[in-house]
């Protein structure tokens, strides 16, 4: 029997059924597949096992035990389709002795077999243990698209091997999609894990998964037989670098990983589409870079990088022998000896982007005064995920009541570093008006003060946050946000005078000719003024990123002076606050507008009611939405 045989027997052996609970009327049933990962410890999907704090059965070897939902990623709403990444860890009571599967977090290879064991219902009643064969055919968004056997009911869950490698990559979600042919489905890899835990979460799953494998060498020993890549750094060395980082102390700013990747593969290498939490995330992520021509392979700069600042010192002792060790059987060691001699000059790592909390306000329909609402935590472009929603439909005052009881903790417990924390309000058109920045940071406290002086408040138009990539809404927003990058915004400013009465027409002329020149809109009408609604209509579908308003501006009465009035008060404090100002650092200098008006003690001040939209398109969470064997009877219910 060759490796890769034995290796889907270990695979089938860490397979367990993933039932439902008899508690409080629960039917006990079959949900789908999952397989131990860590001690006790059980990875499946967000849709088999439910909700965090959720009871379910593990069934092992024909042995039951309980379990308990310990982490999980949000499920379907009412469309009942889980959002990416689908996952869940369940924690098993410590009573059985179980093998573990060796993770893999690297994608396969193009091509790559792949295999599939897990569990499903027979024509009858009966549970039983089912294998697939596939091969790697790319991604459908972040997902791996296996093309081969059906995926049938009751395999969500189930691991994916990888038979170059000897790791288990994936967790199988989905049968086959649209467009995909005829068997096969989709699989979340496993680095999808990132997005589900936090550092020190991770950190701790990786502890205990990487201690068994170092007490059980079977696995590792099948897996190192595999034929090896061609040239480069095997999986084996590979994970001796990870063994070793992983004795460096955690980094309490772990957002510097992506710096560093940055700084180590090259500021036009295309962003990692999934957090990196630790040193072996920014591993992993390098591992798979094309090396480049004429420097050392990606890992090798890496470690050379951590040694020159490792501590405890026997770390840094240990990293720079396995850069010699590496290096010499590259052939490399001449270009690392000079490499370790003359270290390179530092350059500064690409700024960060501000922490935020993102709450969207949607209502059910069009018409509707009923609405739902979720709540992102935003660190950058690949770690945003869902911390709150609700999709049952409420009335709005109730909606708000909510929000007002989560965003404080949500806020404070967003880590804003150097910048603090921004609250973003996804939102439609005739909510805008919310005095979302007079919220109370501390609800009940005499001395609590609003949102807006404490943090950087803005709002975001909903019609342009739901457009797609490749579409001309979302071409012409990125193009005018492209058009800011590096100008002082005051010279940008676009003020509209308080009697103008502009046409759709008239202002979509306006806007057209030079994307530049109309990026940041200023109105001098409340956003009720049906003046207002042609502004901002017209500025949304031309994809002006930047408009500031008052909720009690000028009315533009024409018999009226307007020398100083209140739309000519916005126009000035906004021209002199963005002076010499960039785009990223807007909403913060509207923040010092509302705080001055505090300070002045003067009510008629535009600090007390500006309003701004600040529309990043790059400040936008993802999601993947793929339908489960199980999920699928929902839609075509």
């Amino acid at each position: 029997m060759g490796a890769i045989d034995q290796l889907i027997g270990l695979v089938r052996d860490c397979v367990v059924q993933v039932r439902g609970t008899t508690d409080n009327g629960g039917d006990g049933g079959f949900r789908g597949s999952g397989f131990f990962i860590a001690q006790d410890t059980v990875l499946t999907c967000a849709h088999v096992a439910g909700d965090a704090g959720d009871r379910v059965t593990v069934r092992w070897r024909g042995r039951g035990i309980d379990g308990v939902v310990r982490r999980a990623s949000p499920r379907a709403g009412r469309s009942r389709i889980a959002p990416y990444p689908d996952l869940a860890l369940v924690t098993v009571s410590p009573q059985w002795q179980h093998p573990v599967v060796l993770l893999d977090d690297h994608l396969p290879n193009s091509g790559t077999t792949l295999a599939v064991a897990g569990h499903a219902q027979n024509y009858g009643s009966e549970i039983v243990g089912v294998d697939g064969r596939f091969t790697f055919g790319g991604l459908n968004d972040r997902m791996i698209r296996l093309n081969g056997d059906e995926i049938t009911p009751g395999m969500s869950g189930a691991p994916v091997l990888d038979g170059a490698t000897g790791g288990v990559c994936a967790v199988t979600k989905a049968t086959r999609t649209v467009h995909q042919p005829a068997g096969g489905g989709v699989a979340v890899p496993v680095r999808g894990l990132r997005h589900l835990l936090d550092c020190t979460s991770s950190r701790t799953l990786w502890d205990n998964h990487d201690r068994y494998h170092r007490c059980n060498r079977r696995w590792t020993n099948l897996a190192d037989r595999l034929p090896p890549p061609d040239g480069g750094i095997d999986r084996a060395t590979e994970r001796e670098l990870i063994a070793t980082t992983m004795r460096l102390p955690a980094d309490p700013q772990p957002q510097r990983h992506l710096a560093t990747y940055h700084r180590i593969a090259g500021p036009v290498t295309p962003e990692p589409q999934h957090p990196l939490r630790d040193y072996r995330d920014v591993v992993s992520e390098l591992a798979v870079l094309v090396d480049p021509a004429e420097s050392l392979p990606y890992p090798l700069t890496y470690a050379i990088d951590l040694a020159r600042v490792a501590e405890p010192s026997d770390v840094a002792d240990q990293l720079r022998w396995w850069v010699v060790r590496v290096a010499a059987r590259l052939g490399l060691s001449d270009q690392v000896e000079a490499t370790l001699a003359h270290p390179p000059d530092g350059e500064p790592p690409p700024p960060r982007p501000t922490p935020s909390v993102m709450v969207c306000i949607r209502p059910v329909t069009r018409t509707s005064s009923r609405y739902r609402y979720m709540i992102w935590r935003y660190l950058d472009e690949t770690d945003a995920p869902q911390v709150a929603a609700d999709q049952r439909p409420a009335p709005l005052e109730r909606v708000y009541q909510r929000l007002r009881e989560l965003l404080p903790d949500l806020v404070e417990q967003t880590a804003g570093g150097e910048h603090p924390t921004m609250i973003e309000f996804i939102v439609p058109f005739e909510l805008m008006d919310e005095a979302v920045d007079r919220w109370p940071v501390e609800p009940g406290s005499s001395r609590s003060i609003g949102f807006g002086l404490r943090h950087p408040v803005v709002v975001r138009a909903l019609d342009r946050f739901d457009a797609s990539p490749g579409t001309g809404r979302y071409w012409r927003w990125e193009r005018r946000w492209g058009a800011l990058d590096g100008r002082d915004m005051a010279a940008a400013l676009r003020p509209l005078a308080c009697t103008e009465r502009p046409s759709p027409e008239q202002m979509t002329a306006m806007l057209q000719p030079d994307d530049a020149l109309a990026a940041l809109l200023l109105l001098p009408y409340p956003v009720r003024h049906p003046a207002a609604k042609v502004v901002l209509d017209a500025g949304v579908a031309e994809g002006v990123p930047v408009m500031v308003w008052r909720r009690r501006g000028c009315t533009g009465a024409p018999d009226r002076p307007h020398d100083t009035c209140r739309g000519r008060q916005l126009h000035v404090a906004v021209r002199d606050a963005l002076r010499d100002t960039r785009r990223e650092e807007v909403p913060e200098r509207v923040r010092r507008i509302r705080y001055t008006a505090v300070i002045g003690g003067d009510d008629d001040h535009c600090g007390n009611d500006i309003v701004l939209l600040w529309d990043d398109p790059g400040r936008r969470p993802t999601g993947s939405v793929l339908v489960s064997p199980n999920e699928r009877r929902h839609l075509h219910a």
